[in-house]
């Protein structure tokens, strides 16, 4: 999947759009250039909406040295799940908090990012707070040459067990952000402790040539005595090569290796299995500057993914699979105020539920922008199918989500919010999965919250 399609300002795009308009405005030609070397490997990272708004935690265009902000919520949120033969545990009426610190510092050689935060449910009826999570992570960036970057990101989690891995989303998170919590997709109140990270190299040879390496892991601890499985952890390693056609089109080649270890597999005489992939792609970029207003960022790859599984459903043994795999993303930027963005991919998902590899489909879409300086709206829809690389061609699954938010500012630091939210699954067709972390196999809910929003700047510079 293609890492750094994101929303937020980039000071690549800032610079290289400034240098365009200022051509244009000259009457100069347009004549190719080395990148700046702000330019990160993924050029969709620059995709934004850089529009200044009056409430502060709805701009993306802002570019601080320093800044330590606190971003909190109180609103009154009302569940309604639908759950086929099984009882849910947490739907109904309810007050949710949230309250997140997020740091930011940038010098001429580094960035650094960090957020650490809550996200808490309070029931009237019951009297007591159910499917909490708690967040925290870390990110920094630095020159260690005029042409060697290094980037180190980790981030820890302790909320319910949820699927939040299988939803399909155009949007990760940006440098220091944890992972999207799970209280939203909490179907029960078990909790899981995890923690990932992840380090990045970057080589530039020449103007037109570049190598990066990445390394990573993410650990999970089921913290249920309930479940057969009560550990997961996979590590992954690999680099990619990109060449620069012109200064808005480059090629690249890319490999990866993974590897996870699974939990016990309930009806089967196995206690643990180990999962390798093997990953190889080639793609290409493109950026194109259609007006001063009007920007289309468009990246794909194809390839080929090997999965070596120790068992197979019918008890053959160890086997091989192939997969042809791929993604097409599209961020169009119109005018200063809105961001479409849109992806399409076929993968291998590594997913502690299912005892292996889940084969996927899934697309997701994703809207955002300014009616005006006061009032900002956002709207996601994803949708994804596939099936557990362990099971037939006949056992399949679903998931479904979509979201909508709009935001009216009554000063800088304060908003008001309401939010709808949808998501299902169905795991009906796939026997006995994901039964390893104890959700049940279909479920659908429906969410709408309304309420206040705060972003207050406690350090600015």
């Amino acid at each position: 999947m293609i890492a750094g399609l994101c929303a937020t300002a980039g000071p690549a795009y800032a610079q290289q759009s400034g240098r365009q308009d200022g051509r244009r405005q000259e009457g100069r030609p347009q004549q190719p250039e080395p990148p700046p070397p702000e330019e990160a490997a993924e050029p969709l990272t620059g995709a934004e909406r850089p529009m200044e708004a009056l409430f502060a935690g709805a701009s993306t265009g802002q570019r601080r040295a320093l800044a330590l902000d606190f971003n909190g919520a109180v609103s009154a949120v009302n569940d309604s799940d639908v759950v086929t033969g099984e009882q849910t545990q947490i739907d109904g009426f309810y007050t949710n908090l949230i309250a997140d610190l997020v740091f930011e510092r940038r010098t001429g050689r580094t960035e650094t990012g960090a957020t650490a935060g809550g996200n808490v449910r309070y029931y009237p009826e019951l009297k007591q707070f159910i499917a909490a999570d708690y967040h925290v992570g870390t990110g920094v960036a630095g020159r260690v040459t005029p042409r060697t970057m290094l980037r180190v990101d980790s981030a820890a989690s302790l909320a319910p067990i949820g699927l939040p891995g299988l939803f399909a989303t155009a949007l990760p998170p940006d440098l220091g952000e944890p992972l999207p919590p799970g209280t939203n997709y909490a179907v029960n109140n078990d909790r899981l402790f995890t923690w990932t990270g992840l380090t990045s190299f970057e080589q530039r040879f020449t103007a037109r040539s570049q190598l990066v390496m990445r390394a990573g892991g993410r650990a999970s601890q089921f913290l249920t005595e309930s479940l057969e499985n009560n550990d997961w952890w996979n590590v992954e390693a690999g680099g990619m090569y990109r060449y620069r056609v012109t200064t808005t089109r480059s090629v690249r080649t890319n490999y990866t290796y993974r590897r996870a270890s699974f939990g016990t597999l309930s009806g089967l005489d196995i206690d643990r299995q180990n999962t390798d992939e093997h990953v190889a792609t080639v793609g290409g970029t493109a950026d194109y500057l259609v007006s001063d207003q009007q920007r289309t960022m468009f990246s794909a790859q194809v390839g080929i993914s090997t999965v070596s599984l120790p068992l197979t459903i019918d008890g053959d043994g160890a086997s091989r699979r192939h997969r042809v795999i791929g993604d097409v993303s599209v961020a169009h930027q119109m005018g200063r105020s809105w961001l479409l963005v849109g992806t399409v991919e076929r993968s291998n998902r590594f997913d502690q539920g299912f005892g292996g590899p889940v084969f996927t489909n899934g697309g997701s879409l994703a809207l955002n922008g300014f009616f005006n300086t006061r009032t900002d709206v956002s709207a996601t829809f994803s949708h994804t199918t596939g099936r557990p690389s362990l099971a037939g061609a006949d056992q399949r699954f679903w998931t479904t989500g979509a979201n909508g938010r709009l935001r009216f500012a009554l000063s800088r630091s304060w908003a008001l919010s309401a939010e709808y939210m949808y998501f299902a699954y169905n795991f009906r067709d796939a026997p006995g999965l994901p039964s390893l972390i104890g959700v049940p196999q279909q479920f659908k809910r429906h969410s709408v919250r309304a309420g206040i929003v705060t972003s207050l700047p406690w350090l600015r510079r």
